[in-house]
């Protein structure tokens, strides 16, 4: 569903090319990328997580997706790539390997075996391959299509329509993902503790959502919400500390931040935003120490690279 506080890219600049690793349930921070500058800020700073592709790691996880998808799906002859359509179970998760790392091919055996009575498995297969393939409007459309006429239970719907919201994300349209987002919202609130339970995790990602839109103030009120109920939510308070350092409520960010460390001192989220709010405060040489601190302690981490982007620029000596 992981996007970009305070900056115009929201996670990935380019399709994946056919074999690129793509879809069905990487983690949150496999979509965070570091931001740009944003006009009113004079350093690049992170940003939220594009709402995931089934991204949660709270969400249904893929053995019960896989089960659920592929139960009603009927044997019926083989495919011309042996995909097992007699176990539905396996010929989906064959499928999906296919979808994920030979899209190109993942699509036409998901069309193939649609054909054969696959079901709502092989199309879920099909729209998780366009991902792949860089389709990610036509892939979000498909999955929207697929949560409102599944027959599977509601959190499993919630969790298309919330794979549906990161699609649009990755195809440069947070409204729409937005408005999706709050459909989904609308449903678990109403419905019983299961769906309820998803959430705090739909709020993330539809503040990630109006964040890329530029609403941050409407982002930093979700995450509120997620606080709220879950004080403890590192991931959120994180995120609400990016959002009100852009609202340029530079205090409370900075509180916000600190109370991620206390709890997680590696926190890479958490460090980066700490020196952005240093920088923006006027004290460059807290925030050197403290990027230098995230590139120590997770150099590998996306956020990394931002931070030896502020760095880089930090060192650049200001024009008169």
């Amino acid at each position: 569903m992981r996007v970009i506080f305070g900056g115009p890219r929201i996670g990935i600049d380019a399709p994946m090319a056919d074999g690129a690793h793509g879809a069905y349930h990487p983690p949150r921070s496999a979509f965070r990328q570091p931001g740009t500058t944003a006009p009113m800020h004079p350093m690049p700073h992170p940003g939220l997580r594009v709402p995931h592709v089934p991204r949660l790691r709270h969400r249904v996880h893929l053995t019960a997706v896989v089960l659920a998808l592929t139960m009603a799906a009927t044997g019926t002859p083989a495919l011309a790539v042996d995909l097992p359509v007699e176990d539905p179970p396996a010929a989906y998760a064959q499928c999906m390997d296919l979808a994920r790392t030979r899209p190109r091919q993942g699509f036409e055996v998901a069309v193939t075996w649609q054909g054969l009575g696959g079901g709502e498995a092989a199309r879920h297969c099909a729209a998780v391959a366009l991902l792949g393939l860089g389709q990610h409007a036509e892939a979000a459309t498909r999955l929207e299509t697929l949560a409102q006429g599944s027959r599977q239970p509601l959190p499993l719907r919630l969790d298309l329509l919330a794979q549906a919201a990161t699609a649009w994300m990755l195809a440069r349209d947070p409204a729409r993902a937005d408005a999706v987002l709050t459909t989904a919202l609308e449903i678990a609130d109403r419905s019983g503790a299961e769906a309820r339970a998803l959430v705090p995790d739909l709020l993330i990602d539809r503040a990630t959502a109006r964040a890329a839109a530029g609403a941050v103030l409407q982002a930093a009120r979700d995450l509120d919400r997620v606080l709220d109920a879950q004080p403890n939510n590192l991931e959120a308070r994180a995120l609400r500390a990016s959002a009100l350092r852009q609202a340029g409520s530079l205090a409370a960010a900075e509180a916000d931040a600190a109370a991620v460390l206390a709890a997680d001192p590696t926190h890479a989220g958490a460090l980066l935003e700490t020196g952005n709010i240093q920088r923006l405060s006027g004290r460059p040489d807290q925030a050197r120490a403290t990027w230098l601190r995230l590139l120590e302690v997770a150099p590998e981490a996306p956020e990394a690279q931002a931070a030896r982007d502020n760095l880089a620029a930090l060192d650049v000596p200001a024009e008169n």
